[in-house]
């Protein structure tokens, strides 16, 4: 049986020393996949970018409402472009 994490927020810095220990502990127990999820618009592209480098982590992007305050009226045009790549799902 494959387990997958639904809700991760791997692009968070206390993760940058130890990612790929992180990523191989999950994998010893059973947890095989990953999505990595954004609230912003710079950790959905961070997000993106680990997914692009780990092929066991999916991206979601997207602003959480308590983010909302840190996006123009455009970013919906930057949203949609994170959202192009094939390593989002949702």
């Amino acid at each position: 049986m494959t387990l997958i994490d639904t809700h991760a927020h791997l692009d968070y810095s206390d993760f940058d020393p130890d990612r790929a220990q992180v990523l191989s502990g999950a994998s010893a127990v059973g947890v095989h996949e990953i999505i990595s999820i954004g609230t912003n618009l710079d950790s959905s592209a961070k997000a993106v970018e680990l997914a692009s480098h780990f092929p066991n982590i999916w991206a979601a992007v997207g602003v959480h409402p308590t983010e909302a305050h840190t996006v123009n009226e455009n970013f919906i045009d930057r949203l949609r472009e994170l959202a192009s790549s094939p390593r989002v799902v949702a």
